[in-house]
C-alpha cells in the first residue's frame, strides 16, 4: 500500500492538509522572521517577506498581510543578488476552505485541496495525525475525491502515541506526476467564541508545509461585522449573508491569525 502522509500540525489541533480542519488558537511558533527576504523589483519597488516559487518563472511574495504574485522577469534581485535564488521547497499545497458559521457557534467546514504526486510510485491511500479531542469531529468526516467518489476512512492508532493516524482510501490511484484532489466537509462544534455579545472566530495557521491558502467564511443570516484583522481581499452579501475571502501564503510552520468578530441579528 503507497500512503502519502501529512502530520497532524499544532496550533489548532487539528489534523494536516487533509483533514482540512482548520486549527484552534494554539501554541506553536511562528516561522522564523528569517525565513524573510528583501525582493527588489524590475520597476524599482522593494518588499520584503517570504518568497515562493509556485511554478516555473512565478512566484508568490507574502509582505505582512498583503500577498503579491510576480513573474521572473518582474523581480531583479533577492537580498542584494541579482536574480533569483534556487528554491529549496518542496510540498506545496494548494488549499481551499469554505466555513459557514451557524447561529450556535458551530461550523460547517467544506475544503478543497490538490497536490502533486512527486514520488516514484502510486499514491492510493492518503493519511493524517488526529489527537485524542479530535476524534468526535472525526466522526463527521465526510471525503470526496476530483471525480465525485465518496471515499471510505478509517482509523489506526499509532504505536507509541495517543494520536490516531485518519487513512483514507483513494477510488483512483494517483500517478507519479498526477495531482490529487479532494474534498472534505467536517462539522466544528463550538468553534466560535462569545464574549460580550460578540462573537469571535479566528484562524491560526500553522500548516505542516508550504501552503496557499483562500478561506472563505459565510457568517449566520443578517449578522453584522464588527472588525476584521487582516482585512479580507473581498467581502460580499448573498441570500442574506455577508462572505469575507482571505488569500494568504503561508510557510511551513508560520502562525498568522485571521480573526472576524460579528455580532448576529436580533
Amino acid at each position: 500500500m503507497n500512503r502519502v502522509t501529512w502530520n497532524r500540525f499544532g496550533g489548532w489541533g487539528c489534523a494536516a492538509i487533509l483533514a482540512v480542519v482548520p486549527l484552534l488558537p494554539g501554541t506553536a511558533a511562528a516561522a522564523d522572521d528569517a525565513a524573510a527576504s528583501t525582493i527588489k523589483l524590475a520597476d524599482g519597488r522593494s518588499l520584503t517577506g517570504a518568497l515562493r516559487e509556485i511554478e516555473p518563472s512565478r512566484y508568490l511574495v507574502q509582505a505582512g498581510d498583503k500577498l503579491y504574485e510576480f513573474s521572473g522577469d518582474e523581480i531583479a534581485s533577492v537580498d542584494g543578488r541579482p536574480g533569483i535564488p534556487k528554491s529549496a521547497a518542496n510540498g506545496l499545497v494548494r488549499y481551499e476552505s469554505y466555513e459557514e458559521l451557524t447561529g450556535d457557534g458551530d461550523v460547517v467546514l467544506y475544503a478543497h485541496f490538490s497536490t502533486v504526486n512527486r514520488t516514484r510510485k502510486a499514491w492510493t491511500t492518503v493519511e493524517w495525525g488526529a489527537a485524542p479531542h479530535e476524534m468526535a469531529q472525526m466522526a463527521t468526516l465526510e471525503a470526496v475525491d476530483g471525480y465525485g467518489n465518496r471515499l471510505t476512512h478509517h482509523l489506526e492508532p499509532r504505536p507509541g502515541s495517543d494520536i490516531q493516524s485518519v487513512v483514507v482510501d483513494l477510488a483512483v490511484p494517483v500517478a507519479p506526476g498526477e495531482t490529487v484532489n479532494l474534498t472534505t466537509r467536517y462539522l466544528l462544534r463550538g468553534r466560535v467564541q462569545e464574549k460580550n455579545g460578540v462573537m469571535n472566530y479566528t484562524f491560526a495557521g500553522d500548516f505542516p508545509e508550504d501552503r496557499i491558502y483562500t478561506r472563505k467564511v459565510k457568517l449566520p443570516r443578517g449578522a453584522v461585522v464588527v472588525s476584521t484583522d487582516p482585512e479580507p481581499v473581498q467581502t460580499f452579501d448573498a441570500q442574506g449573508s455577508r462572505y469575507l475571502v482571505w488569500r494568504r501564503y503561508y510557510p511551513k510552520g508560520e502562525t498568522f491569525p485571521i480573526t472576524v468578530r460579528y455580532r448576529l441579528s436580533r
